[in-house]
């Protein structure tokens, strides 16, 4: 069954719409499992995408297979991105942070997070489980 009204399901057919319908209707649906992300083998960071690939693909490449402002610009690209993932981090780390102090200090707290985060195996609620805390899946 989809959820979607016909006038998004004629924009989809038309190409005007381009993106997968399933985690719409997983969403409408409740599906928790169809929503819980995915990691492959070593993808320990649900915050890398294949354009990261990409650079390091290129970025492994000898030097002289590259034109020096070819390899200048990707290393530009690889320092934006190391600075994403410590940012990412760092808001992790003070995410978990806030929320220790605020269950130690309250009866009850709530916490919002994107639901790939927080159904993600290994960031964010998890590290808050392994940290001792009781963390209830959503239902």
């Amino acid at each position: 069954m989809t959820l979607v009204t016909p006038i998004i399901q004629r924009w989809i057919d038309e190409g005007r719409m381009k993106f997968d319908i399933a985690p719409v209707n997983a969403w409408a649906r409740g599906d928790l499992e169809a929503l819980r992300p995915k990691p492959s083998a070593g993808d320990e960071d649900p915050r890398e995408d294949c354009t990261m690939a990409a650079l390091d693909a290129v970025m492994n490449r000898p030097p002289e297979d590259l034109p020096e402002g070819v390899r200048s610009g990707f290393n530009l690209i690889k320092k934006q991105a190391d600075l994403y993932a410590l940012a990412s981090e760092e808001a992790e780390r003070n995410w978990l942070d806030a929320a220790e102090v605020s269950l130690a200090k309250n009866q009850s707290t709530v916490a919002v997070l994107p639901i790939g985060l927080a159904l993600h195996p290994t960031v964010y609620l998890a590290k808050l489980k392994s940290r001792g805390y009781a963390v209830e899946e959503p239902r």
